[in-house]
């Protein structure tokens, strides 16, 4: 009974416990992280180097000293957690502190472990304290924190779908394009997915493809139709991309989906006009031809073949000028005849160009040149 006295008496003694145990001192020096043994008055019995970091008070200047005179800005907090511990006997585990050291204006942060020291007899003595320094881990979350926050404002200012999905790809957030697009009611934490939106002919190819993607760790591209809030499918060109951590292992998905009707329409546009280019091609050729096999059945020679074929291509061509002009919509009778007169004193003028003795072009007249002469031989 003496000697359970002493030893707990002992305890109470600055330091006299730690002395008497050099293993548990050896401890103490080596630790990485910060280690200290409170009184049941919250007076510091013991404390390693990396604890007196939170204050800069030496390991030498703290025994015998009350939390309050050493970090008075933490004592309110480190006196309830020991009164709780010393009524209730049960530990207190993971509280943040949060402060400065001397001297500097930067932010630090630790955890720290509260644990209650028994005696023989079970009676708590005093309570041990560890604490480790997670200044750098905040940052990173807070960095984390503040890149997903940029992420999600310029997610919700573009006209693509985007969500992000885990490894697994359970979708947990989507921009706020996919729920104007889709119609669904915005709910903070719960899983969603894309492919109930797929046009049902799609699904089970997409499926494989997705399944496959994640079990590979490889992005995925295609063209999908997904439907609106109208109960429209509309075209959408669809990617998801892994990101791998150091590791290179796969935590996260980032899917797009890219709304490409407009592009669709012109393409459906392009593909038009090149039918009915062909077509019109076709039938303006059928034109010329019998144009050629008419001028050969009436033409006495070469040069007359050669002087009524031109003539007869040139009125073609007014005739679609002036067509054009009026957007295919018709012409007068009276705008026909003076274009086949142009036609004709435009031929007459390249022919007298052409059988110039001297090989020089002559002058072009005032109203019935041929813009094209050059062009026409």
């Amino acid at each position: 009974m003496t000697a359970s006295k002493n030893s707990a008496e002992q305890a109470l003694v600055p330091g006299s416990l730690f002395l008497k145990q050099p293993a548990l001192q050896l401890i103490y020096d080596t630790a990485p992280i910060g280690l200290a043994f409170l009184s049941p008055d919250c007076r510091y019995l013991q404390i390693n180097q990396h604890l007196t970091e939170i204050c800069g008070i030496s390991v030498e200047g703290h025994p015998g000293r009350t939390v309050r005179e050493c970090v008075p800005a933490l004592a309110n907090s480190v006196e309830a957690i020991v009164h709780s511990i010393m009524t209730t006997g049960e530990p207190v585990t993971g509280v943040e502190v949060a402060g400065q050291r001397p001297n500097e204006n930067e932010h630090r942060a630790w955890i720290t472990y509260w644990h209650p020291l028994r005696n023989a007899r079970g009676a708590i003595v005093g309570v041990n304290v560890a604490a480790e320094e997670i200044t750098e881990r905040k940052q990173a979350e807070a960095t984390l924190r503040e890149s997903e926050q940029q992420f999600h404002s310029l997610s919700d200012s573009i006209p693509q779908l985007v969500w992000m999905a885990d490894h697994a790809g359970r979708i947990f957030w989507f921009n706020r394009r996919w729920y104007e697009y889709t119609g669904e009611a915005r709910t903070e934490g719960a899983m969603h997915d894309w492919l109930p939106l797929l046009d049902p002919t799609l699904l089970p190819q997409v499926r494989q493809e997705w399944a496959e993607a994640l079990r590979d760790g490889t992005p995925l591209e295609l063209e999908l139709r997904l439907r609106s809030h109208a109960g429209a499918y509309h075209p959408f060109l669809t990617r998801a991309i892994p990101l791998r951590d150091v590791w290179s292992t796969v935590y996260r998905w980032i899917g797009t989906h890219i709304d490409i009707s407009e592009q669709k329409r012109r393409e459906e546009h392009i593909r038009f006009i090149i039918a009915e280019l062909s077509h019109r091609t076709k039938n303006l050729l059928a034109v010329v031809m019998a144009v050629a096999r008419q001028t050969a059945q009436y033409a006495s020679d070469v040069n007359q073949y050669q002087e009524r074929f031109i003539g007869r291509l040139q009125a073609l061509a007014f005739c679609h000028d002036l067509l054009a002009k009026d957007r295919w919509q018709g012409a007068s009778f009276h705008d026909l005849v003076m274009s086949q007169k142009r036609a004709g004193n435009c031929v007459r003028t390249c022919i007298l160009q052409r059988t110039s003795r001297t090989g020089q072009k002559m002058p072009p007249g005032p109203s019935g040149s041929c813009p094209d002469a050059d062009g026409l031989g």
